[in-house]
């Protein structure tokens, strides 16, 4: 009983600090399967995602585009790498070129002859996670000579007026312009970047390729953050084939589309501590204090200052974490204040842990790129230098990039603040660096 009991508390654990690292945006190696969906989940919503008052919605997610240049870029480098060797003993006069602004890899390059706009753009490592795939500027000697749209290449496989360089022009990467995030549905879902004229519903879906099937009616909701409170801005039913609702979109909104069917059970699920589940009928206009009052009285267990409510809705088929002060949430209520009681979806699901496990067994935590999350004992006064030590992990010298990620209480919502710590100044036992974490903290480690 006594290994069951902590085998539970340590999965627990994992699930606790896999949902803020979720909330954060943050991609995960073993622990996201506690909270990845499979093709059994029930959850069928979608949801906002806050970060130290900041949409950050879209940290982790599919950003449409950027896996085809990944593989692209493999590619060429491939090809560079086969022609080099074999004109090593050729003299090539090569053309060179410079690639600035928010691009993964600036700098000056050179390669053998022709050159074109494509092949330039895919050395520079195509843009960053800040930059525009759709405003790439080209200039010569300070002469504006374009600026072109790299969705061309994603959807045609060449960039719209190509051209070969001749040695000594700057391609910059502007910045990102305003995303939205399209899930459910359509033929690809993901994150997209709209340029000016494009801040439609119609041009949105347009983008996402439409309605993954030619038949049928849809149901077609935009979420959008107002303040601290998330709103639903926009709800229709779109026939395929047939007209779109005239609808200005924001940066920042969600489009989720969902086919109208009405053999799909309208619930919402909670699960329990020690692995219990239950699920409740979904009504219009319900609200979390609506779930809540249907649980009531709640076990004395069931831990009051944090909660999670799991949402469908992510390009990249992982949940939506909200995290939830349940007993901050409640007093609210009862001043009248209901800014914070925001609306469930069909799908959503309230996941209630045991209060041990903040009372009696708290933990921080460290991952690794290929590793799985690993938990360490919490104690006063510890220190990143101490997770370290503790954890007994050898870091490379060099290159290494990290955050701590810790919950904040904003209202009643439990949200996730990011922190840059300097690991190498760390190792060198700066103090500055070495801040003092908090039970549950999670350092994350990036090469």
């Amino acid at each position: 009983m006594a290994n069951s009991t902590i085998r539970r508390q340590a999965i627990a654990c994992q699930l606790l600090l896999a949902g803020f690292m979720l909330a954060a945006g943050v991609s995960l190696s073993s622990t996201v399967m506690a909270v990845e969906l499979t093709a059994d989940t029930p959850a069928l919503a979608q949801s906002e995602s806050l970060a130290a008052g900041q949409v950050t919605a879209f940290q982790g997610e599919e950003v449409y585009g950027l896996e085809k240049f990944s593989k692209s870029v493999e590619e060429l480098h491939n090809v560079v790498a086969v022609e080099k060797v074999s004109k090593d003993n050729e003299a090539v006069e090569e053309v060179s070129f410079i690639v600035a602004g928010e691009v993964s890899n600036p700098g000056e390059y050179s390669l053998s002859p022709p050159v074109s706009l494509l092949a330039a753009v895919l050395t520079g490592g195509g843009p960053s996670s800040s930059g525009s795939l759709r405003r790439v500027a080209v200039y010569q000697t300070g002469t504006l000579l374009g600026e072109y749209d790299l969705y061309s290449f994603l959807r045609e496989g060449r960039i719209a007026d190509d051209f070969i360089f001749n040695g000594g022009e700057q391609i910059v990467f502007l910045p990102c312009g305003p995303r939205v995030a399209i899930s459910g549905g359509v033929k690809t879902p993901a994150v997209f970047e709209l340029k000016e004229g494009e801040m439609t519903l119609a041009m949105a879906l347009d983008l996402a390729g439409g309605f993954d099937s030619g038949e049928g009616s849809w149901q077609v909701e935009v979420t959008r953050l107002a303040g601290v409170r998330q709103i639903i801005a926009f709800s229709a039913d779109v026939v395929a084939g047939g007209d779109v609702p005239a609808f200005n979109i924001e940066a920042g909104d969600r489009i989720r589309v969902l086919r109208n069917d009405s053999s799909r059970p309208a619930n919402v699920y909670v699960r329990f501590p020690e692995n219990v589940s239950g699920n409740f009928s979904h009504q219009s206009g319900m609200k979390i204090s609506d779930l809540i009052d249907c649980l009531r009285p709640l076990p004395e267990n069931i831990a009051l200052g944090y909660a999670e409510l799991l949402r469908e809705g992510r390009s990249d088929n992982r949940y939506e974490v909200i995290g939830i002060s349940i007993d901050v949430l409640l007093q609210q209520l009862a001043f009248g204040d209901k800014s914070n009681d925001f609306m469930l979806y069909p799908g959503d699901c309230l996941v209630l842990f045991d209060r041990e496990i903040f009372d009696k067994k708290p933990v921080v935590g460290i991952e690794m790129p290929g590793k799985p999350l690993l938990l360490v004992d919490f104690k006063p006064g510890m220190t990143v230098c101490d997770l370290l030590d503790n954890a007994e992990i050898r870091l490379p010298e060099k290159g290494m990039r990290s955050v701590v990620c810790r919950r904040q209480l904003n209202g009643s919502r439990l949200e996730v603040v990011r922190l840059a710590v300097d690991l190498e100044a760390v190792c060198r036992k700066g103090e500055q660096q070495n801040i003092e974490l908090q039970p549950f903290d999670t350092l994350l480690v990036q090469y």
